[in-house]
């Protein structure tokens, strides 16, 4: 399937400032953002996000004329999802909304991340088509996440065994738990063995 590498899409947006101040104000939000992306990181469905801000001369070099509506610049953004981009998409929409407004306010055409909506409306005016990505995992992202669950599962486990307040009872109820978790099983809690 094009533009899908181990069961991992490639999306991309192009998005105008509004005018060379908010060009200005993008480098304040994004030179800001590693203090503000620790809630986003803990999102799991999160695979990457790159963003970059073109100049009206880098637009110009790259052979794209700096006319109206470049002729602030642009904003790129890259990223990959697995699975249905709209599920993937609405978990911004429902976790981060804040942050989103923050990063595409300067961008003509943005309303809101909140309501689902009024983002897939933005999404769909500006995605492009994106040609080729680079995938670093050759088999599968979903791999990659579901090590990253069972690494926090047994940190938690870990934690829980050093617990002077948590009984055996509590810990083999989490222990069964990440175990039927890790095979697929959609039970929160699996019946105690007597």
């Amino acid at each position: 399937m094009d533009n899908l590498k181990g069961l991992t899409a490639a999306f991309s947006t192009f998005s105008y400032f509004k005018s060379g101040f908010w060009r200005g104000f993008e480098w304040a939000v994004l030179l800001g953002a590693p203090r503000q992306s620790a809630k986003a990181r803990k999102l799991e469905f999160l695979h990457t996000a790159h963003f970059c801000r073109i100049s009206p001369k880098q637009l110009k070099r790259a052979g794209l004329q700096p006319k109206s509506p470049f002729d602030s610049g642009a904003l790129l953004f890259l990223s990959t999802y697995n699975g249905d981009g709209d599920v993937y998409f609405r978990g911004f929409s429902e976790k981060i909304a804040t942050p989103l407004n923050f990063v595409w306010h300067p961008c003509s055409g943005w309303q809101a991340a909140a309501p689902y909506p009024l983002l897939r409306a933005f999404i769909q005016a500006e995605r492009q088509e994106t040609a080729m990505f680079h995938h670093a995992y050759p088999d599968t992202a979903q791999g990659i996440r579901a090590s990253l669950r069972l690494r926090r599962g047994l940190d938690q486990l870990h934690a829980l065994a050093f617990d002077d307040r948590v009984n055996d009872r509590t810990f083999e109820s989490a222990f069964r738990t990440l175990a039927q978790r890790q095979w697929g099983n959609d039970t929160t809690e699996a019946p105690h063995a007597d």
